[in-house]
């Protein structure tokens, strides 16, 4: 079975702030966004992984996303919202609750049924919102 691996990236510089779904892997092993050029090469670039999930609505799920839970489990603050990140512990992704909210820290994804409603750079008013 091979999992499928992709990238996106946050880019901000002078002209605009944008995300480009579609990064290049350069020859150096180096990801850049789609429109290379000097400004951008100087630009405050974030890039983010594929989860290998989708949400329920199939929407592909990346690390940085913010998402609701959706569902009947029993987790303190499962309405609050989450933000995807890799866990390097445990070698996965998961869904993390916004620094200074209590309650159960992370929850693995392949375990609760989840909606993407933002991204951490697109939509940070979101989780100032929960704090």
């Amino acid at each position: 079975m091979s999992r499928e691996i992709k990238f996106r990236a946050w880019v901000e510089h002078s002209l605009a702030k944008y995300m480009d779904y579609e990064p290049t892997l350069q020859g150096d092993g180096i990801l850049t966004s789609i429109f290379v050029n000097e400004a951008m090469e100087r630009s405050d670039s974030k890039f983010m992984q594929y989860t290998g999930l989708k949400d329920k609505n199939g929407k592909e799920i990346y690390e940085g996303d913010i998402v609701d839970y959706l569902g009947d489990i029993d987790l303190a603050n499962s309405n609050v919202l989450r933000v995807i990140e890799y866990k390097a512990e445990e070698a996965c992704f998961v869904a993390r609750l916004p620094i200074g909210v209590e309650g159960e820290e992370a929850v693995y994804l392949n375990e609760y049924d989840f909606a993407i409603i933002g991204n951490i750079y697109e939509n940070p008013e979101l989780l100032e919102a929960t704090t």
